[in-house]
C-alpha cells in the first residue's frame, strides 16, 4: 500500500478554513433530484482533523514512539475482535505505525490513563491521546494506516472517529507538506476521557458484546453465526436518523463508533459496520469494512468466497436479507444514485453524483473483490430450525406464489373490524435503507383472510394515488421472506397469494411503492394461518 494518496478520503473528511482544518459533518449527502436525504448517507468513516496546536500543547507530540505498551492480558480477550486483512498488505514501516496506534489504544482500553483536554488555534478543544510517529511513512500514508486501524479494531469504542495529525510546518493555505515531520493522536469521546469512568464503560461494552457471542454459540457454521449476528444487530439496533440529518453532533451520538450500536442501540452505517465486523472477528470469520463518500458496509468471506453484506440496509425489527451475501453486481442492481458534497484539501473539494456503494479510491487495490453471485448455499440460515435441530445448513422456502386480481370495486369495512389478523407485532424503524422520493402513504386498509387451504386473500385500499404496494410474507419464526408487487393504481384491490404451506402461520406486511420502486410506510404485521 505504498504512496496511496488519500485524496478521496481527505476530500470528504477535511474542510478548510483560513486558519485551520475542521472535520466535515457526517451524513451530508442528499438524494439526486429528490427532496429528502437517504437516511443512511453516512460517511461511515472517521473524520480527519488537522489542528494547529497552541505552543503549550507540545505534550501531544510524539514520545519517540514509546507510547502505551499493550498488556498480554488485554490482548488475550480484546485481541479476538481485531481483523488483519488490510494490515497484512502494509509495508514494514506502515505496520510499525499501525502497531504503535494499537499499543496506544490498548493503553486506554486496558488502563486508567485519562485523555488530555487540549485547545487548538481555532479555539476548539478536544480530549486527545498522546501522539505517535513513524519514519519512512509520509502524512498521506499515515492517514491511510489510521483508517485501516480504526475499521480493523472496532473494540476501541471510546475513540472518536477522528485522527488528529500534527505537522511541524504548514505552507500556503494550510496545506500539509508531505515531507514535514508529523505525529498522529486519537480523539476520545468526552464521556470516556476519564480513565476510571472509562473502566466502567468498558465493562458495559464487554457485557453487551459477550451477550451476542453467547447467543451465537448455539450455532456451529460460519454462515449460521453470520446470520445470527446480522439479524440480532438489524433487529436490536435502531437507525439514528438525527445523526444522519446532522441534528445530533458526533460527540453526543458516537455514531461512528461501535459504542453507539452496543451501548446506545442507536447508530448509523459506520456503527453497524464496526459492530458487525467486531462480532464476525470474534467468530474467526474474515471480513473487512468498506466506505464510500456516503456509506459504510462489510465484505465477508463465507465458504471461501467473498460477499457483500450490508446490515444497515437490512436493518428492521423483522430483519431482511436483501443485502446478505451478494455480489457487487447484484448490489449495484439495487443501489441508489446520490449527490454528495465534500470539502477537503483546497483543490480537492468534490461535488458530484455516484452510487451509494461506490468504494473510495483508497480501497481500490486493497479490498477483496466480491464477484460471485448469491446462491442458496449462502442464504441466511433459518435460525429457529437450526437451533432446534442442530442443522445449520442453508434453508429456503420453496413455496410458490401468484397473484389473482379480484374485484377492484370491493369496498371493505373499516380496518378496525379486521379480526382475522393479529396486529400485535409491529415493525420499528422498518426499511431504513429506502430513499423516499414521493413519500406515498401506507394503505388505510390492509385486510388478510384465509381464502382456501394454502391461499390467503388480501384486500388493500388507499386514499392516496399510489401506483403499487409491495407485500412481504413468510412462515412465522423463519427468516426467509417472499414478496410480490401489487399494482393498485390508487384504488382498492382484492387479490390472492396461493401456493402457501397449508396449516402454517404466516406473517404479512405491506409497503407503499413510489415511481422509483422505493418502498416505505409499512402497515402493521398481519399474522394468520394459511
Amino acid at each position: 500500500m505504498r504512496k496511496k494518496l488519500l485524496a478521496a478520503l481527505l476530500a470528504f473528511c477535511l474542510a478548510i478554513t483560513s486558519t485551520t482544518f475542521t472535520a466535515a459533518p457526517a451524513e451530508a449527502a442528499t438524494e439526486t433530484s429528490q427532496s429528502s436525504s437517504d437516511e443512511d448517507l453516512s460517511y461511515g468513516d472517521f473524520h480527519v482533523e488537522a489542528k494547529k496546536l497552541k505552543e503549550n500543547d507540545s505534550q501531544l507530540k510524539s514520545k519517540n514512539g514509546k507510547v502505551g505498551a499493550s498488556s498480554q492480558s488485554s490482548e488475550s480477550y480484546w485481541g479476538q475482535f481485531s481483523g488483519s486483512y488490510y494490515y497484512n498488505q502494509l509495508d514494514t514501516d506502515e505496520k510499525a505505525l499501525y502497531n504503535k496506534l494499537k499499543n496506544l489504544a490498548y493503553s486506554y482500553l486496558n488502563g486508567t490513563v485519562s485523555a488530555t483536554s487540549s485547545v487548538f488555534s481555532d479555539s476548539s478543544s478536544s480530549y486527545v491521546t498522546e501522539s505517535v510517529t513513524q519514519s519512512g511513512v509520509d502524512i498521506d500514508e499515515a492517514l491511510n494506516v489510521a483508517t485501516i486501524f480504526l475499521y480493523e479494531n472496532p473494540q476501541f469504542y471510546f475513540i472518536d472517529s477522528s485522527t488528529l495529525p500534527y505537522t511541524e510546518s504548514y505552507s500556503g493555505y494550510w496545506w500539509f507538506d508531505s515531507s514535514s515531520s508529523w505525529t498522529l493522536s486519537f480523539k476520545i469521546y468526552s464521556v470516556y476521557a476519564n480513565g476510571s469512568a472509562r473502566q466502567s464503560y468498558t465493562n458495559q461494552f464487554k457485557s453487551a458484546v459477550d451477550s451476542y457471542i453467547s447467543g451465537a454459540s448455539a450455532y456451529s457454521s460460519d454462515l449460521a453465526k453470520e446470520t445470527y449476528f446480522h439479524d440480532q444487530l438489524a433487529a436490536d439496533v435502531s437507525y439514528n436518523q438525527a445523526a444522519a440529518d446532522n441534528q445530533q453532533i458526533e460527540e453526543t451520538s458516537e455514531s461512528q463508533s461501535a459504542a453507539s450500536a452496543f451501548l446506545m442501540k442507536n447508530t448509523v452505517c459506520a456503527g453497524f459496520t464496526k459492530a458487525f465486523s467486531l462480532l464476525l472477528n470474534s467468530a474467526g470469520i474474515e471480513n473487512v469494512g468498506v466506505t464510500s463518500n456516503t456509506h459504510a458496509w462489510n465484505e465477508v468471506k463465507i465458504n471461501g468466497v467473498w460477499y457483500v453484506c450490508d446490515v444497515t440496509w437490512d436493518q428492521n425489527s423483522w430483519p431482511t436479507h436483501d443485502y446478505f451475501n451478494i455480489s457487487e453486481s447484484e448490489l449495484r442492481s439495487m443501489d441508489k444514485m446520490v449527490e454528495f458534497n465534500t470539502s477537503g484539501w483546497w483543490s480537492m473539494a468534490q461535488t458530484g453524483n455516484e452510487w451509494v456503494h461506490t468504494p473510495l479510491s483508497f480501497y481500490s487495490t486493497i479490498r477483496p473483490a466480491c464477484v460471485t453471485p448469491h446462491t442458496s448455499d449462502v442464504d441466511a440460515i433459518d435460525l429457529t430450525a437450526a437451533q432446534k435441530t442442530g442443522n445449520t445448513s442453508a434453508t429456503s422456502d420453496t413455496s410458490s406464489s401468484d397473484t389473482d386480481t379480484g374485484n377492484s370495486n370491493v369496498t371493505p369495512s373499516d380496518s378496525s373490524s379486521d379480526t382475522s389478523a393479529d396486529d400485535t407485532a409491529t415493525n420499528k424503524n422498518p426499511e431504513p435503507k429506502q430513499i423516499e422520493s414521493e413519500k406515498p402513504v401506507k394503505p388505510n386498509y390492509f385486510k388478510v383472510k384465509k381464502f382456501r387451504k394454502g391461499a390467503l386473500q388480501l384486500t388493500i385500499k388507499t386514499k392516496s394515488n399510489v401506483d403499487a404496494y409491495y407485500v412481504r410474507y413468510r412462515v412465522k419464526g423463519t427468516s426467509k421472506w417472499k414478496s410480490v408487487i401489487v399494482e393498485v393504481n390508487g384504488k382498492s384491490l382484492t387479490f390472492t397469494i396461493a401456493g402457501l404451506k397449508s396449516g402454517k402461520t404466516y406473517q404479512l406486511i405491506a409497503y407503499s411503492v413510489d415511481s422509483d420502486t422505493n418502498r416505505s410506510n409499512p402497515t402493521k404485521v398481519r399474522t394468520i394461518k394459511a
